[in-house]
């Protein structure tokens, strides 16, 4: 006869719902025993038991783990994926053998109460059945197969009756009498005494989530495709694994109100207050609740700090999937080593709860953790001096999008390291991930991945650790250590809520990519060292890959400033190109600078791709030195130097300039010192030749004559102070002076007055003199955008305090196409659909779009028409639909800003596109104004010493 599952007895209604949701994990050991009334020749003999008992207890984990159920070997074993199991023939059983009466026959007091026993019958064909004798219990039995070959205790069918043990009925419970418990569809059923809310939390299943069972049989048939036809509505019965069904495969779901049923037994059917019964509690590895509660320093289960200090002096091991939570009140103090129990396996790792607090101090180590520290919005974690050693992710900071309440943290002389012990499942791990966190400070901390080689099948970049990975969040990494990374820091930041991101005095040796920004605005990276010098052979690099110091890809009109930096090839391998920044598709920003750095053996030392640029605003690069060799330096470099390489098809800003403008009110200088390489700067983009300004006193100073797609203008009548070097500056090339937010404002408005008195004023004049004033319009329009970004860029990186509409208002005022796009954005993905349609709709009203804007523009509008329905739904952006995601993938065809806005989100979501711009022409080229020839002055280079300054730093003999 084919049945099942079913219980003996329902046992007391004592807990009732709604439940309280629950995400804490629980432990329950397993026994298995095999059962056989034969001595001679028991059922069993044609299997291994070591492997049919591992199936139980992986059948057991796949249905439960997800739910932070987990199942171990009970006894001293619990790092095992075998549980202890027992055999019982005929010889060792008592006469007329009763499972639910005998079991203390056969097993000591102990085995039978500090584990959930599964009892094995037979594998008998001719149909299944089982019995969980009560809900909950603390044991359960299976018997026969099903088609010959599907055992009972590797199927669904062992998931239901475990489903009972830990609390819950049939789906069909109450109906037609069944059980004697009320139906909830009968009109005039009584609500059971005590049961203040719904019905269904009181009779039936229990469970609300569970519609009321209408069915005429208590059986489900289901099609091949696990689908009812009679009953399309009701899925949730053929999935659900409290069902009875057919085919039992169907079954693979709890309802979220019947997870937080079985922990709500876990958690408090041994209680005085509940059923005052242990069974529950027994079968279980302790829940240390602290203060109160004695910690195992061996094999630890589950750590609840609720308040006071807990101070970790002694070595503690945690078991598989074990955590330590701290919440509100509480705080961890950490001095020793907090380790894995098993030698193969991670423990889930440190959870700090809002208002919970962690130290990890001087010796303090944490290691082989799913998540070593994991904070969550208002918890504080602080590293001074610890360890995070081969974790998966050693330190997560995290909160709700859109929240000022984000965790709190602070990271000093801080260890995170992957070594060759390293034992994640994950390729990639991450040393520190911060999302939707405001002003972390990181500092004086070391950040490795020690592994001496690289052999993953996805190949090496994407196996090798990521050192700061920031998402939505405003951070300061201050004189860090970042060694043989696939990325030392990567930002991605769709947002301006958090604030900016703050790079300086650090040191980047022999990493693939040193730092990285995507859509990140106010990015500061400054006097940090970028070098290569085994990188090459220690990684395989596939081809000709280059390593990169600095990329920055995306719309970033909210500026970045790269300054003070070294980027040094310590040893020349032209197999393995060092590019020193990458540039790509930054779009028309309003202060985006490379300024005031040295390179030394750079095969590139500044790529450009795609559009990051147009005649007024953009990418530009100043007083950087690339004759800049270090004491010491040897190796076999590269003959084919470029300092700057303008790919095929993209842009920078067209007028490359000092800051300022000479007595004559022409433009400055950039002050930029080349190698003696023969191409100093090759643009590819022969439509747009790039105006270059250079001063003529100085030979450094002026590209090379083989140099490509450059109208030189040299500039004879300025005195370097003046383009590169400020009066107070001891040891040139030193960045400009900050000045006062209020004076900057002040600043601006005197811009922006001169601006509209120059274009009045063009109206009133002719000839010579009006195309002066145009180019003095030119020149305050373009001093006006600096000032702008400096404002802003203020704002972003000195607080998150300031209002945000001071933020909005300043880029709105800047009035560009790039300003009030970063505007729109901001406000489209904070879900202010009313201000982004304000925003964006009068954009090509209040701002002249040049013909490639123009286009961008159209694609944006597309790309947001797109996305519009799904946030105004608030879904979050890691979760888009998959006709979303199809839709987003055609836009990553095209290096553009809508292809980058695009590519970013489908990496939120799992799928790893990019956009390669390399030696693909720009959909959406910004035409520019060329250079007039009265502009250029032609002059011959003069050839006189001038001592002081000195922007080369060289010694002068």
């Amino acid at each position: 006869m084919l049945m099942l599952g079913c219980l003996t007895g329902y046992g007391q209604h004592i807990i009732t719902g709604p439940y309280e949701e629950d995400n804490t994990p629980y432990f329950v050991r397993v026994r298995v025993n095999y059962i056989d009334a034969d001595s001679n020749n028991p059922w069993w003999g044609n299997y291994d038991l070591s492997i049919e008992s591992g199936v139980v207890l992986r059948l057991l984990n796949d249905a439960f783990n997800q739910h932070n159920i987990f199942f171990l070997p009970a006894g001293g074993a619990p790092c095992d994926n075998i549980p202890p199991y027992s055999t019982f023939a005929k010889d060792d059983l008592p006469d007329e053998f009763d499972i639910i009466t005998d079991r203390e026959d056969i097993q000591s007091p102990e085995e039978i109460t500090n584990a959930l026993n599964i009892y094995v019958l037979s594998d008998s064909p001719g149909g299944y059945n089982g019995d969980a004798n009560t809900a909950p219990s603390n044991f359960v039995w299976v018997k026969g197969k099903e088609n010959e070959t599907l055992v009972t205790r590797s199927q669904p069918f062992l998931v239901h009756e475990v489903g009972h043990a830990l609390g819950l009925y049939h789906t069909h419970a109450g109906t037609d009498g069944l059980q004697g418990e009320c139906n909830e569809n009968a009109p005039g059923t009584n609500i059971a005494p005590g049961c203040t809310s719904s019905l269904s939390y009181c009779c039936g299943d229990y469970v609300e989530e569970t519609p009321v069972f209408t069915y005429t049989s208590s059986t489900i048939t289901s099609n091949a495709l696990c689908q009812d036809p009679n009953n399309p509505m009701d899925d949730i019965f053929v999935r659900n694994y409290m069902s009875y069904v057919e085919p039992r495969y169907c079954q693979n779901e709890f309802v979220p109100q019947q997870v937080y049923r079985m922990k709500a037994h876990l958690r408090e059917y041994h209680t005085m207050a509940e059923a005052g019964d242990p069974i529950i509690k027994n079968m279980q590895y302790p829940q240390t609740h602290f203060p109160g509660g004695t910690l195992s320093f061996t094999d630890s289960g589950p750590i609840i700090v609720e308040s006071g200090t807990l101070t970790l002096t002694t070595p503690l091991t945690m078991l598989p999937n074990a955590s330590i939570r701290v919440k509100s009140g509480g705080v961890l103090d950490i001095r020793s080593v907090i380790t894995s129990a098993c030698p193969s396996g991670l423990w889930e790792g440190i959870i700090v709860e809002n208002g919970g607090q962690v130290f990890l101090r001087g010796q303090g180590l944490i290691e082989h953790a799913v998540c070593g520290v994991k904070v969550l919005g208002g918890g504080d974690t602080r590293v001074w001096g610890g360890s995070l050693l081969n974790n998966e992710t050693g330190l997560l900071a995290i909160s709700e999008a859109g929240t000022t309440d984000g965790p709190d943290g602070q990271v000093f002389y801080g260890n995170f390291i992957i070594d060759k012990n390293y034992r994640g499942s994950i390729a990639g791990p991450k040393l520190i991930e911060l999302k939707n966190t405001v002003n972390f400070d990181i500092a004086y901390s070391d950040f490795m991945d020690n592994r001496p080689d690289c052999n993953a099948p996805e190949g090496c970049p994407s196996s090798r650790a990521v050192g700061i990975e920031a998402e939505d969040s405003g951070f300061a990494s201050r004189s860090n250590y970042f060694y043989q990374l696939a990325i030392g820091i990567k930002g991605n930041d769709l947002f301006n809520y958090y604030g900016g991101a703050r790079v300086y005095n650090c040191t980047f040796e022999d990493n693939i990519l040193g730092a990285e920004f995507t859509h990140s605005t106010w990015v500061s990276v400054r006097e940090n060292t970028f070098s290569l010098e085994n990188t090459g052979s220690l990684f395989s690099l596939p081809g000709s890959a280059p390593v990169v110091g600095i990329k920055f890809i995306g719309g970033m009109p909210g500026m970045f400033q790269v300054s003070e930096n070294e980027f040094i090839y310590l040893a020349g391998n032209e197999n393995t190109p060092f590019l020193g920044t990458w540039c790509e598709s930054t779009m028309e920003a309003l202060a985006n600078g490379i300024n005031y750095n040295l390179y030394s053996g750079v095969q590139i030392g500044n790529y450009a791709a795609g559009n990051n640029g147009n005649s007024n605003n953009g990418l530009v690069y100043r007083c950087n030195n690339h004759n800049y060799v270090p004491p010491g330096v040897t190796g076999n470099f590269p003959e084919d130097i470029i300092d700057y390489f303008i790919e095929e098809g993209a842009t920078i800003r067209i007028q490359q300039s000092g800051d300022g403008l000479t007595d004559e009110g022409d433009p400055l200088p950039t002050g930029i010192i080349f190698t003696t390489a023969q191409k100093s700067i090759v643009n590819e983009n022969e439509s747009e030749p790039i105006g270059f300004y250079f001063d003529e006193n100085f030979f450094e100073q002026e590209p090379s004559p083989d140099s490509e797609g450059i109208e030189r203008i040299g500039v004879s009548e300025v005195d370097p102070s003046e383009y590169c070097v400020a009066e107070e500056c001891k040891d040139p090339p030193c960045d400009e002076p900050s000045e006062p937010i209020g004076a900057l404002k002040e600043k601006f408005e005197d811009q922006q007055l001169r601006r509209d008195e120059l274009k009045d004023s063009l109206l009133l004049v002719s000839g010579q003199e009006k195309e002066r004033m145009e180019q003095a319009a030119k020149w305050a329009r373009q001093a006006k955008y600096k000032t702008a970004g400096q404002i802003l860029r203020q704002y972003a990186l000195d607080t998150v305090g300031i209002q945000k509409d001071s933020i909005y208002r300043w880029l709105d005022a800047a009035a560009t196409f790039g300003s009030r796009y970063l505007l729109a954005r901001s406000q489209f993905f904070s879900g202010d659909i009313e201000g982004f349609t304000a925003t964006w709709d009068t954009l090509p009203v209040q701002v002249d779009l040049l013909p490639g804007q123009a286009e961008e523009y159209k694609a944006l509008s597309e790309l947001f028409s797109l996305l519009v329905k799904h946030e105004a739904s608030a879904i979050p952006l890691e979760a888009l639909s998959d006709s979303t995601i199809m839709e987003l993938l055609p836009f990553t065809q095209y290096c553009n800003e809508a292809g980058h806005l695009a590519a970013n989100l489908l990496r939120r979501n799992g799928i790893n596109t990019s956009v390669d711009c390399t030696g693909q022409a720009n959909t959406n080229l910004q035409a520019a104004s060329r250079p007039s020839r009265e502009q250029a002055k032609e002059k011959k280079q003069a050839v006189e010493l001038r001592i002081f300054p000195n922007p080369a730093r060289e010694l002068l003999t």
